[in-house]
């Protein structure tokens, strides 16, 4: 019943990031996945209360069921960031990026749900969680910080 109640209310198709945007552009289709993840979240705030408050209650195969509910998105978000990349990565490197993603992504729609007063925009905390992915990202490659604002800049001009 927790299942069919779950993917009733979480029933979301993944979708891709827009076909009109470059193949390569890693900060749009990281962006396009962050906005699902909060408006998926923002959408179902009350169930996923309900659920978290009374997760010690649930068997693991009952808590198994809230986890399933991001995996299409965690999946995705991880094809994404292999898939931009020519060395293998360690698996728990991305796995560790995409749990603060979507760890920003809980708090901020909380905090939004019950009126907390911020000093920044949902799209803007949306950005800088992405931004701080991919300078994650580049450090790991071995690219510097520096040169990647460069690049960011000349794009803009």
């Amino acid at each position: 019943l927790l299942r069919a109640v779950v993917e009733r209310f979480f029933a979301r198709r993944i979708e891709p990031p827009p076909a009109h945007e470059p193949p390569g552009d890693l900060r749009t289709a990281l962006l396009h996945y962050a906005k699902l993840q909060h408006r998926l979240m923002d959408e179902s705030l009350p169930i996923i209360r309900v659920l978290l408050g009374e997760l010690h209650h649930f068997s693991k195969d009952h808590r198994d069921v809230l986890h399933d509910v991001f995996k299409p998105m965690r999946s995705a978000i991880n094809t994404l960031l292999t898939s931009q990349h020519k060395k293998p990565r360690r698996s728990a490197d991305f796995e560790m990026l995409i749990d603060m993603l979507e760890g920003v992504i809980f708090i901020d729609s909380l905090r939004r749900s019950h009126g907390a007063m911020t000093l920044y925009s949902a799209q803007h905390c949306l950005d800088t969680a992405v931004e701080m992915m991919l300078a994650r990202l580049q450090q790991m490659s071995g690219v510097p910080a520096a040169s990647t604002r460069k690049r960011k800049s000349a794009a803009r001009k």
